[in-house]
């Protein structure tokens, strides 16, 4: 499949005109639909136009890729569609004991061991069946799945902010663990980000447009909140400073941290932003 066009404001009939110059005889693949499109007036073209081929069967055979958040506009968008996308469960207490285990085990063949770093208690290995007599699990994992939606980025993020090198002070000495072996924060007293107040909706508009088109350059983003350079450069620097977007200089795009991800979730919601369903 051919790379989105530059400018992706144009017509109905260019869009056609578009897809109609593309090979669609042979299986192609869309990494990310976020990149077609912007949620302009004039930005929807080539979205609409490729899925009206493909509601058609006119597209061939191919694959796209799409998040959580650009599904949700283009599902209620063309609500009519009714495309059924494959979606990878979340991950659970058990999926992501194994993940994390086997990440840590690979630069140590003996395995890595986590324990709370407050009370001893085991996280890792997270099998109660590999656990010695006497030695129980904590919750972790399960908070940690719910705290981060089953997302494995954003539960990576959280974890490795919650690694520590050596348990707390009332820990029994005696319990020290082998350079192997490592212990976890509780995630309650992890300091994550937060969203800042704001006396209207600029900022949280701001975030739903990264959402919504997985990153957006800063020209992109003042087209698609229609705001001036002005408001969304200030806007973006205090976000910057809570940890809640980060610039990407590969792609020269703004995007929402992982670890941000979790509060500016729930804030959008709680404003009355149309939120994804994961």
């Amino acid at each position: 499949m051919d790379p989105a066009p530059g400018n992706l404001l144009m017509s109905d009939s260019d869009a056609r005109a578009w897809w109609d110059g593309c090979d669609l005889s042979k299986p192609w693949v869309i990494p990310e639909l976020a990149s077609f499109w912007l949620r302009h007036r004039c930005g929807l073209s080539l979205v609409k136009e490729l899925l009206r081929r493909v509601a058609a069967g006119e597209a061939g055979e191919g694959l796209i890729g799409c998040s959580s958040w650009c599904w949700r506009f283009w599902s209620c968008y063309l609500p009519d569609a009714r495309f059924q996308p494959l979606t990878p469960a979340p991950m659970d207490a058990d999926k992501l004991g194994r993940w994390l285990g086997g990440l840590a085990s690979a630069h140590h063949e003996s395995g890595v061991v986590a324990r709370m770093a407050d009370t001893g208690l085991w996280v890792l290995p997270s099998d109660p069946e590999l656990l010695q007599e006497g030695q129980k699990s904590s919750n972790l994992l399960r908070d940690l799945a719910a705290l981060s939606r089953g997302i494995p980025g954003v539960a990576l993020m959280i974890w490795q902010k919650a690694l520590r090198s050596r348990p707390e002070e009332q820990q029994d000495p005696a319990e020290h663990a082998p350079t192997s072996q490592c212990w976890v924060a509780p995630l309650d007293k992890l300091s994550l980000p937060v969203v800042p107040s704001s006396p209207d909706r600029k900022l949280g508009v701001v975030l739903h447009a990264l959402l919504l088109h997985d990153g957006l350059g800063s020209d992109r983003l003042e087209l698609v909140t229609g705001m001036p350079g002005h408001e969304v450069d200030p806007i973006l620097s205090r976000l910057r400073r809570a940890d809640l977007v980060e610039y990407h200089e590969s792609d020269e795009v703004w995007r929402v941290t992982p670890l941000g991800y979790p509060a500016i979730r729930r804030q959008l919601q709680s404003d009355g932003f149309p939120v994804d369903t994961f």
